[in-house]
């Protein structure tokens, strides 16, 4: 983890793990290698290779899902302010600058995370936080996804923002982190004051239009 910048109080708060020889549970043909054990859920878990240049071949394997796919940190539904992001290394980067950062795993589990919104629509009274940052990864897949989300997100009356050149040049937070942790964590810091004040003016606008 030490690589991927993670300290080693990010690893202990979210438990990681390592494996010097494991190999997928259900696939009998994949090699082994050592691994770094993320728990998602109580019953599934991401197995993340560390061997270094890895070959075309075991590549395919490099990140194996054990389990059903899981929203990743859901715990960060209790902040005031919470960034969705598409890895579970990039929900972790947040952490490591004092962020709260929730994973979808996939950018196809954007529906999942939403129907989990959804079910505690019914307390929205008590429900934090009343800030989302779309910080999905820098591409493609990361944009069409993040305008997805948040037509999703709008449709049923989550605040929502767009972070904006939260990772500069790199591809996600991890990179980011990696790359530059001050940077990072300027950006970072930047785009959540931007998110709470556009949040602001908006609450008061509403708040005015009802008078």
């Amino acid at each position: 983890h030490l690589k991927r910048g993670l300290s080693w109080k990010t690893a202990h708060q979210f438990k990681l793990g390592f494996v010097k020889d494991w190999h997928h549970p259900k696939i009998p043909n994949a090699p082994e290698s050592p691994r770094l054990i993320i728990p998602t859920s109580k019953y599934s878990y991401l197995a993340r290779d560390v061997t270094k240049n890895l070959s075309e071949r075991d590549k395919k394997y490099s990140k194996q899902k054990v389990g059903s796919a899981q929203i990743f940190n859901l715990n960060a539904l209790n902040s005031e302010l919470v960034f969705i992001v598409e890895g579970e290394f990039d929900a972790m980067s947040f952490y490591e600058i004092g962020f709260s950062a929730i994973a979808l795993g996939s950018i196809s589990n954007y529906r999942n995370f939403l129907d989990i919104l959804l079910q505690r629509t019914p307390q929205l009274e008590s429900f934090l936080p009343t800030i989302f940052v779309l910080a999905l990864d820098n591409d493609k897949g990361g944009r069409s996804t993040t305008r997805t989300l948040r037509q999703l997100l709008n449709n049923f009356g989550f605040f929502n923002y767009i972070a904006k050149n939260i990772y500069g040049e790199h591809k996600d937070a991890n990179e980011a982190l990696v790359a530059d942790r001050e940077t990072f964590s300027d950006a970072v810091k930047k785009n959540a004051d931007n998110a709470r004040q556009k949040f602001m003016n908006t609450f008061f606008e509403g708040a005015f239009n009802q008078e």
